[in-house]
């Protein structure tokens, strides 16, 4: 199985970190292509870095070679044999205090979710801009986008 994983980040080329690189970073995980544009989008809007996993598997190489990933926002239902909550778990293991915002179009109550804790939230498909943003502020993540005057 090949691990793919994309990246939108800024990277430095002096000693001084630019507004962008001071922003969190988000990793979007999520199997429809388009859906995962716009959720990427959505997020730089909102000020943060994105990379994008289109699959578990790609999840957890991206967040291997990420420290710098303040957030997993993942889909509850994907392919490839391992789903948003189990991914969520798995990430537990080797990244503890990482804050995870799971998404699903089938209610919360209709899904296990053993991995909710404390640091691990969950937002109803389809969502508002605002709703993503109270989800966020919910796990400590407030952040709003850079403006230049």
């Amino acid at each position: 199985m090949q691990t793919r994983y994309t990246e939108k980040m800024t990277h430095l080329s002096s000693g001084i970190p630019s507004l962008e690189a001071m922003s969190p970073t988000v990793l979007i995980v999520e199997d429809d292509p388009g859906l995962q544009m716009v959720i990427a989008e959505l997020f730089t809007t909102m000020g943060y870095q994105t990379l994008t996993a289109s699959d578990a598997s790609s999840a957890l190489s991206a967040l291997t070679g990420h420290p710098e990933v303040a957030l997993l926002f993942s889909d509850v239902v994907m392919p490839g044999g391992m789903d948003g909550i189990e991914l969520a778990e798995a990430v537990r293991t080797t990244r503890p205090l990482l804050k995870i915002l799971l998404a699903s179009g089938y209610p919360q109550k209709d899904l296990t979710t053993g991995a909710l804790d404390a640091r691990t939230s969950f937002i109803s498909k389809p969502y508002r801009w605002s709703e993503l943003a109270d989800s966020l502020k919910g796990l400590g993540l407030q952040h709003s986008p850079v403006t230049q005057d």
